[in-house]
């Protein structure tokens, strides 16, 4: 494992002192290089989590993964460069509920007096966002805030994202979000982070326990259950400059990032046959497949 080939990986040759600033460089490169994918789970050899099985996968053979694989990889590039990091767990909130805990591997990284800022290579928020309620944080896709999870202990958080209008190509609103009472030409301000809780959706429930990468290893087993969210369907990220592709069961859509609470569709396409698949895999999310795949079994 190397370091100078992971940063090639991602394609940074900026400064690599351990500052908040350059964090924010290397997560940017490494969410616009590296994307999640799930594919492996439909066709491919069996996951392992296994920080040399992770480099083989991410950095010698230019792929992608699962939060666990993105996220852990990630943590070792980091403390390789000096960064204190403190992983903790998080619950997704999929289909009107939140999965078991330890679901997601979340980062941390803590600066001492500026505080403690979340990172995310494994799922859509880039950061580095700090890591304090009510705080709103624009990553240059999303609106994000930390609120205290309601009757639990003080170290419970949902991780919520504020919700967008959609427009079609032409333009036309296909889903309208909530009004906003002013635009934001920079950072987001207090004012939208008390807004009602209407206007945001939950992304994570975070639980502030610190963990190591160890921890997560039984979590394979429940990734491969029927019932689990990561097996039901395909997933895929690829994070752009100015906007971002997602797949998530029978679509797949390119969204161009129009403000801080509008997005606007591009690229579509339906998802009904595995054929289908591997060419979004390839042509929108830049994998090479290693293996056929097999989510539709008809």
């Amino acid at each position: 494992m190397n370091v100078a080939d992971y940063l090639a990986r991602i394609n940074y040759t900026g400064p690599l002192e351990p500052t908040l600033q350059n964090l924010r460089k290397i997560t940017l490169a490494h969410k616009l290089a590296v994307p999640y994918t799930n594919m492996q789970m439909h066709g491919g050899p069996r996951i392992r989590l296994d920080l040399k099985t992770q480099y083989e996968n991410i950095v010698t053979n230019r792929g992608g993964g699962v939060c666990y694989e993105l996220n852990g990889l990630f943590v070792w590039l980091l403390r390789e460069l000096g960064y204190k990091v403190i992983c903790v767990e998080a619950a997704f909130f999929s289909d009107g509920k939140f999965t078991c805990q330890r679901h997601h591997l979340v980062v941390t990284v803590d600066f001492g007096d500026l505080g403690r800022y979340i990172v995310d290579t494994g799922w859509m928020m880039v950061g580095p966002m700090k890591f304090e309620t009510m705080v709103p944080y624009y990553d240059g896709h999303h609106v994000y805030r930390l609120r205290h999870v309601p009757d639990k202990a003080d170290n419970w958080y949902y991780l919520e994202k504020h919700k967008k209008t959609i427009l079609d190509k032409d333009g036309c609103i296909l889903k309208q979000g909530p009004s906003v009472t002013k635009p934001m030409s920079g950072f987001c301000d207090e004012e939208c982070a008390k807004e009602e809780s209407s206007h945001w959706q939950f992304e994570q429930r975070i639980n502030d326990t610190e963990h190591q990468f160890e921890d997560f290893v039984d979590m394979i087993d429940h990734l491969y259950e029927p019932d689990c969210i990561i097996t039901k369907y395909v997933a895929l990220i690829q994070m752009n400059e100015n906007s971002y592709s997602f797949a998530f069961g029978d679509t797949a859509y390119t969204k161009e990032v129009v403000d801080h609470f509008t997005d606007k569709v591009i690229k579509e396409d339906k998802l009904t046959k595995n054929a289908e698949i591997e060419h979004v895999v390839k042509n929108t999310f830049r994998i090479t497949l290693h293996h056929p795949v097999e989510f539709f079994k008809s």
